[in-house]
């Protein structure tokens, strides 16, 4: 791999793999963290939508509880392989942010993406349980 080539990995995360992308380094780190939510912003959102239309979605996802688990887990995870121990490092430019992918699949279910933005350097990591081989262009 180049210098100019983002690096990609992947990690285990239960039965699934998860894609880590490395955005910097002679490249461009995503330096547009408005466009994302703090995970913790997200999930405020997702419990007004959640209560306003409980039914509806405790029929799509379940029971609210799971979904926050699942953010929970990946975001630990995504710290973790960071070297971070907290949402709040210093070590982090922001909070860690969040966005939902659609799997393209039968289920028309999406998969959470969190995005870490480290302090030092502005690298970008992306912890994806899909594939974003864009990125690695």
């Amino acid at each position: 791999m180049n210098e100019q080539e983002p690096s990609s990995s992947t990690i285990a995360y239960g039965q699934r793999r998860i894609y880590v992308y490395s955005l910097g380094h002679s490249l461009y780190p995503l330096d547009w963290e408005l466009c994302f939510d703090e995970v913790e912003e997200y999930k405020e959102k997702l419990k007004r939508k959640y209560d306003r239309f409980e039914e509806r979605y405790k029929h799509i996802i379940g029971e609210l509880d799971v979904l926050y688990r699942e953010i929970d887990g990946l975001l630990a995870l995504a710290l973790a392989d960071a070297g971070i121990e907290s949402s709040n490092s210093v070590l982090l430019r922001c909070p860690p942010m969040i966005m939902a992918l659609p799997r393209g699949d039968v289920s028309g279910g999406a998969d959470i993406v969190i995005i870490l933005k480290l302090e030092e350097d502005g690298e970008t990591l992306v912890y994806s349980p899909l594939p974003l081989d864009y990125l690695t262009r």
